[in-house]
């Protein structure tokens, strides 16, 4: 038995080298691609992995740079495949972003429920998948949807079974894509948490979180707490130069010094909506009225913002090619959009629109040119407005009911007006795929019986 597998999976990898443009094929063990830390929540997902899986590749896919133009140049994608059974569905990851510097264990909760192979696409211009060009003009929602159609359309030769298109977040934002622009590759398309924005600073996101997020006490509760520390903005601005023993930061940028702080205390809410579920109990733990400056600084700065706070110019955090994520930040500029938090009640107080922006995120040089600019983002708004209701790929958009990004999601209502497509919101869902943390595990039963019957 064991000989035989062996032999099926030398066949494979041969199968597979021998593909136009692939290169760099790597085989790992399952002990190489495991995770330092795991989650425990994540736990069961990875003791499930390591009964489906049997071998665990990695190697590259050379990409035109332009798929308009093929003769301009190409780059090398990189691409991550765990193997179980060439009869059995794949699980297709559209990445959004760079996968880390080591292959590790590719954890899909579709891909473990169908017991499904699974590959994952690293995104343009992310982490080892960079072409030659600074500027980014390659960095479009076309171009990347045709790398994703390059790779099923090469590999699909050794897959002759049932493909599905998945991601999260921005990841799903690609799934979608992909749909908009190869709707005939996959079976099925199912994208988690996935925003439409309207703009570079789409204000529906924090909308969401002053009036749908949570139950009307809980947002009562953060409301006060925000109100609460706003007001102590000063005093905990004195206790970051207290810590960073930096007298002269107040003197001679306190204005500055006031915006982060307010900045990171309506980040710190959009967090944890986010990615932290109420049923943890962390609403109950926001300081409100009796806490200290240093009890807020501890609650919403931390240290690691504290030592950073001198680098914040003009507001958070602000990046560059070094930074791992740096080209979503392009990509929100000019196509995908972004969110703005909802400051409207707390004007009074100092909160501004500016107090976050996804334009003090960029480098200053590339912000100038990018401002000048019109965000062009047709596409993502026909999607949301037009294509979603007529297209006839069978798509199932998954949100989270707590999640802010929920805000910029399609029209929930999508099920009444094209049976191809099915909407679900999670109860107390946040930013995560992750079903086996969901609350309501008979709409998870729902989700995945959908599945089986689409894909089976």
């Amino acid at each position: 038995m064991i000989c035989t597998l062996l032999l099926i999976f030398s066949s494979f990898v041969q199968r597979l080298q021998a593909l136009p443009g692939v290169d760099n094929v790597q085989t790992h063990t399952y002990k190489e691609i495991l995770p330092d830390n795991i989650r425990k929540e994540r736990k069961p997902y990875y003791d499930s992995a390591r009964t489906i899986y049997t071998e665990y590749i990695s190697f590259t896919i050379e990409q035109p740079i332009d798929h308009r133009n093929p003769e301009f140049g190409t780059f090398k994608q990189r691409i991550e495949l765990q193997l179980t059974d060439l009869q059995k569905p794949v699980v297709l990851l559209t990445e959004g972003y760079h996968r880390p510097n080591k292959m590790r264990l590719l954890i899909d909760p579709i891909a473990l429920h169908l017991h499904a192979n699974t590959i994952a696409v690293e995104h343009r211009y992310f982490g080892h998948s960079k072409p030659e060009d600074k500027e980014f003009v390659y960095l479009d929602t076309y171009q990347a949807a045709a790398d994703w159609h390059r790779v099923y359309t090469l590999l699909s030769s050794i897959f002759n079974t049932p493909w599905i298109a998945t991601g999260t977040s921005k990841s799903g934002i690609s799934t979608t894509l992909f749909a908009y622009y190869f709707p005939n590759d996959m079976k099925l398309y199912v994208p988690f948490m996935a925003p439409f924005c309207e703009s570079r600073h789409d204000l529906r996101v924090g909308k969401y979180i002053t009036q749908f997020a949570g139950t009307s006490t809980q947002r009562d509760t953060i409301r006060m707490a925000k109100q609460y520390a706003l007001t102590q903005v000063p005093n905990m601005a004195k206790e970051i130069c207290k810590r960073l023993k930096c007298k002269d930061l107040l003197t001679t940028d306190s204005t500055t010094v006031y915006a982060n702080i307010r900045w990171l205390i309506f980040e710190h809410f959009f967090h944890q909506w986010s990615y932290i579920p109420v049923s943890s109990g962390w609403i109950k733990q926001v300081p409100v009225n009796q806490a200290n400056a240093k009890q807020l600084v501890d609650y919403y700065i931390g240290k690691k913002n504290s030592k950073e706070m001198k680098k914040y110019k003009p507001i958070g955090p602000q990046y560059d090619l070094s930074t791992p994520i740096y080209p979503y930040y392009i990509q929100a500029m000019r196509e995908l959009g972004h969110y703005i938090h909802d400051v409207n009640e707390f004007r009074y107080l100092g909160a501004t629109d500016e107090d976050y922006t996804i334009d003090a995120q960029v480098s200053y040089d590339d912000r100038i040119q990018l401002q000048q600019q019109e965000m062009d983002n047709r596409v993502m708004m026909d999607i949301a407005n037009h294509w979603i209701y007529n297209t006839s790929c069978r798509m199932i958009f998954v949100y989270g009911a707590n999640d802010p990004w929920t805000g910029a999601g399609i029209n929930p209502d999508i099920h009444n007006k094209n049976n191809n497509i099915t909407y679900y919101l999670i109860d107390e869902g946040i930013h995560s795929p992750y079903l086996i943390t969901y609350i309501n595990q008979k709409q998870v039963e729902e989700l995945l019986n959908e599945i089986d019957n689409i894909i089976r």
